[in-house]
């Protein structure tokens, strides 16, 4: 972890990167790319101020995980994902899918499956607070 903590920050050092703005391919390109994957010590960077992470409690969001929402819930969702930077025009179904599963890796790692429950649309919504 230290090396990868190590590498990011010479990278944010060397090339003027606000901290906040460390991402992923998969975040770039949610339909092309899978990598650096839900593996990735996202967490650990937030917690090291690289990139950023949500603040909610993991006992809480394992009682909503799961919990299916809305139609409207979910286009609320969608907004949520373009206010903290994922491209989100011309959406089909398949689209979706690989999108959601992006976040996913990235922000909510136990569980990828590209369906959008109670879970994602709040830890989406804690992050869009962000900005």
């Amino acid at each position: 972890l230290s090396s990868v903590k190590k590498l990011i920050s010479f990278l944010i050092k060397e090339y003027k990167i606000n901290s906040n703005n460390v991402l992923g391919h998969s975040d770039i390109a949610p339909f092309r790319k899978k990598d650096p994957g839900e593996k990735f010590p996202w967490r650990y960077l937030a917690y090291k101020k690289i990139g950023i992470w949500h603040k909610v409690e993991e006992k809480k969001l394992k009682k909503i995980r799961n919990t299916k929402i809305t139609k409207t819930e979910t286009l609320k969702f969608i907004s949520y994902l373009n206010k903290i930077g994922y491209f989100v025009k011309n959406l089909n179904k398949n689209k979706k899918f690989k999108l959601f599963k992006s976040f996913q890796r990235r922000f909510r790692q136990k569980l990828i499956n590209g369906k959008i429950d109670r879970e994602c649309l709040f830890i989406a919504e804690k992050l869009s607070n962000l900005y």
